[in-house]
C-alpha cells in the first residue's frame, strides 16, 4: 500500500478527565485521567496504521507539553515526525460524565505554526515522495506564503504521482480552492460559508457544477449523521446515508477515521463511490464508541453498507 503522510499543524495534548456527577459553578473531582495526542491528523494516522497503512503523522512541537506529546507520539504504532513549534502546544481537557452519554471538551489558545518549520517539513515530505499527503485541522498563523509555497510542493510532487488532501478549515480550506487538490472533504457548514462569499447554490446538490470553477478534484460535503455527498472529477455526484447507530457516544474523530478507511480502501483497489461507502462504516462505529480509532474493527461488519445513489 501507498505510503500516507497526515500533516497536523495545530496538536492537541488532551487529558480526559472522567467525574462521578458534573454540577456548574462547584469544583469537580476526577476519579480517572488518561493523556492521548489528539489533532485530525493525528486521528487519521491512527487509524490508518489500524487498517495496514504504511503512515506518518508529521506534526509541530514546543516546549514541556511538546516534549509529553512527542513522549506519547513515541509509544504508538505509526511513525511520526515532529518540527518546532516555538512556543508551547496547546492543551485540551475531555470531561466525561458517568450519568451523561457524551462528552465535553476544553481546547487551549491556538499557536501558530512558524513559517520556516513548514518550509521544513514540506522539504522531508518532499524526500519521502508518500502516495498520499494529507493536511488535517486548522492551520493557524496560515497566509499567502503557505499557499505557495504548497502549490510550489504540488507542482513538484503531483507529477510524481504524489496525491494531495484536505480536511481543513479556515484560512487553508479557503486556499484550497486556489490548488488542485486530489481530495476536499469539509462539512456543510463549511460549504455554505464558501457558497455565500462566492454566490453558489446552498445546496451542494445544486450548486456543485458551480465549483469546477475551483481546481479540486473530487469533493466529500459530510452533514454529520445526514447524507454525504460525494463529486468525483468526471462531475459525477453521488450521495450515501450514514450507518445509523442505537446510540452515539462521541463523534470526535468520527471525520477522521473515515478519510483514513477511505484512503485504505482506494489502495485496496476499491472506486471512490465504493471505497467512501466503506469508510461510513468505520466513521459511524467510532461514533458509538468514546475513544478515537480504538473501537473492535469486527464491530464494521455488523453496520450496514451505505448504498451509493447517483445523482447526476
Amino acid at each position: 500500500m501507498a505510503h500516507l503522510i497526515t500533516l497536523t499543524g495545530n496538536l492537541l495534548a488532551e487529558t480526559t478527565a472522567y467525574y462521578r456527577s458534573a454540577n456548574w459553578g462547584r469544583t469537580q473531582r476526577a476519579y480517572q485521567e488518561s493523556f492521548q495526542v489528539g489533532g485530525k491528523g493525528i486521528n487519521v494516522s491512527r487509524m490508518a496504521e489500524r487498517l495496514g497503512l504504511e503512515t506518518t503523522a508529521y506534526c509541530f512541537t514546543g516546549g514541556f507539553i511538546g516534549q509529553k506529546c512527542e513522549a506519547w507520539l513515541e509509544a504508538q504504532p505509526f511513525a511520526y515526525r515532529a518540527f518546532g513549534l516555538g512556543a508551547e502546544n496547546r492543551q485540551g481537557w475531555v470531561a466525561r460524565v458517568d450519568d451523561r452519554p457524551d462528552e465535553t471538551t476544553f481546547m487551549g489558545q491556538d499557536r501558530p505554526v512558524p513559517f520556516e518549520a513548514w518550509k521544513k517539513a514540506l522539504a522531508a515530505i518532499a524526500e519521502e515522495r508518500p502516495g498520499w499527503i494529507a493536511l488535517c485541522g486548522s492551520m493557524p498563523g496560515w497566509d499567502g506564503r503557505f499557499t505557495a509555497s504548497l502549490q510550489e510542493a504540488m507542482e513538484a510532487l503531483q507529477p510524481q504521482g504524489v496525491r494531495f488532501a484536505l480536511d481543513c478549515y479556515g484560512a487553508p480550506l479557503e486556499a484550497a480552492l486556489e490548488l488542485p487538490f486530489d481530495l476536499l472533504k469539509i462539512n456543510r457548514d463549511e460549504w455554505r460559508g464558501m457558497a455565500e462569499a462566492r454566490s453558489w447554490h446552498e445546496d451542494p446538490r445544486y450548486g456543485l457544477e458551480a465549483v469546477h470553477e475551483a481546481p479540486v478534484r473530487r469533493w466529500i460535503i459530510t452533514d454529520g449523521g445526514n447524507e454525504v455527498l460525494f463529486c468525483d472529477d468526471g462531475r459525477a455526484l453521488y450521495r450515501l446515508n450514514p450507518p445509523r447507530l442505537e446510540q452515539m457516544v462521541s463523534p470526535v474523530g468520527s471525520g477522521d477515521v473515515t478519510l483514513a478507511a477511505l484512503l485504505a480502501h482506494l489502495e485496496q483497489g476499491e472506486s471512490w463511490p465504493a471505497a467512501l461507502a466503506e469508510a461510513m462504516r468505520y466513521g459511524a462505529v467510532n461514533a458509538g464508541d468514546a475513544g478515537v480509532a480504538a473501537f473492535d474493527l469486527e464491530a464494521v461488519r455488523t453496520l450496514a453498507l451505505p448504498r451509493v445513489e447517483r445523482l447526476s
